[in-house]
């Protein structure tokens, strides 16, 4: 049992940092890095820190904000459906590539594939792709109404948090025009950070999806846990 249980984490862990959203999330962060240095040098002819700073920080500074999200997820009970996470993923990824950094706020993600999951529900009722998307009767007005706001509002703290401790701290000088013909020096924070999340799914959700996934049982339900990569930028 407990060889098995290491191999369910093991494979929770994998499939965690194959993530997609992690692994586009890093090499943003890496190139917001290497377009900071060039303004820097083009700017000064020195860059004040190298060019993998933003990549480092967006991996390592934001763990025990993930940790504290989980517990308390885990802890109250937050049940989020899991076509939910499948589509907040895929608005993180758009976002991600489209470079708009300062649309990389978690209560966007939330907020747009809730009413997304809504709009499928109404109007693409048999939508499905294969078997890691397949809809199923939703109480809209219920529990996911609830939960999903309150994570939300979780995810915004967070962000709050990650700004007024780093955003300062991450500035990087700009020279700009002014409005007599010269050139000043102003100041600008771009950056992303990668939060590890652990949300809470109904067990059946995921095992028709990954009949391996780790599950435990509370009464009559079963439940899992599935760690995301929760990207906020600023």
């Amino acid at each position: 049992m407990s060889s098995e249980l290491l191999l369910n984490i093991k494979d929770a862990l994998l499939y965690f940092f194959l993530n997609p959203v992690w692994l586009l999330a890093i090499l943003a962060a890496f190139m917001l890095g290497s377009k900071r240095v060039k303004q820097e040098r083009k700017d000064f002819k020195i860059s004040i820190k190298n060019g993998s700073s933003e990549m480092k920080h967006s991996i390592s500074s934001a763990w025990l904000h993930g940790l504290v999200l989980s517990i308390i997820i885990a802890g109250v009970g937050l049940i989020v459906d899991f076509n939910w996470i499948i589509i907040l993923s895929i608005v993180m990824i758009l976002v991600i590539v489209s470079f708009s950094y300062k649309l990389a706020s978690p209560i966007y993600y939330a907020a747009i594939a809730f009413f997304a999951l809504v709009a499928l529900d109404r109007w693409a009722g048999d939508f499905s792709v294969g078997s890691w998307f397949v809809q199923e009767d939703l109480d809209f007005f219920g529990t996911i109404a609830i939960t999903v706001p309150i994570i939300a509002g979780l995810f915004l703290i967070t962000e709050g948090s990650l700004i007024r401790r780093y955003a300062a701290r991450y500035a990087s000088p700009l020279l700009v025009p002014t409005q007599r013909g010269m050139r000043g020096a102003i100041y600008q924070s771009k950056l992303l950070w990668i939060v590890p999340v652990v949300l809470l799914v109904p067990g059946h959700m995921v095992s028709e999806f990954a009949p391996f996934w780790p599950q435990f049982t509370l009464g009559a339900e079963s439940f899992s846990f599935v760690p995301i990569p929760l990207v906020i930028g600023f």
